[in-house]
């Protein structure tokens, strides 16, 4: 089973951190503990608007300046999109699984793992960010 098996199915909680329910931002930080042993920030405030500040933060040269831009994402980087389809406001976050394929969990949905190219998410991918402590 893959290391994002498990995750897919995961319900949504608005604010959620896990073990159970995520909201985007959680489940990211719920990965990046499991899997990468690194602890990303949690942010205080309502959990939409937290989500909001992180995406502007990564899109503005890093999270807390934990991560950078890259070109080609791969498996564990972290994945900005828009809030919405015909934004370009990132308001969004998800964790590659593979170079084409993204975790992410939004409100009315449970985790599930979407290709790329998916007409969900087509458009709104603003770009891939990489924790700095990865090689």
């Amino acid at each position: 089973m893959s290391w994002w098996g498990d995750l897919v199915g995961a319900p949504f909680e608005d604010g959620g951190r896990g073990p159970v329910s995520f909201d985007c931002w959680g489940l990211v930080r719920h990965v990046y503990a499991k899997q990468l042993g690194l602890f990303l920030p949690d942010h205080d405030g309502v959990a939409v608007r937290q989500t909001r500040e992180i995406a502007r933060r990564m899109d503005g040269g890093g999270s807390d300046g934990l991560f950078r831009q890259v070109a080609a994402p791969r498996a564990l980087d972290v994945a900005l999109m828009t809030a919405a389809a015909g934004s370009q406001v990132a308001g969004h976050v998800g964790v590659m699984v593979d170079e084409t394929r993204v975790l992410h969990i939004w409100r009315g949905t449970d985790a599930c793992v979407m290709r790329l190219s998916d007409y969900r998410l087509r458009g709104r991918v603003l770009g891939f960010y990489r924790h700095v402590q990865r090689p």
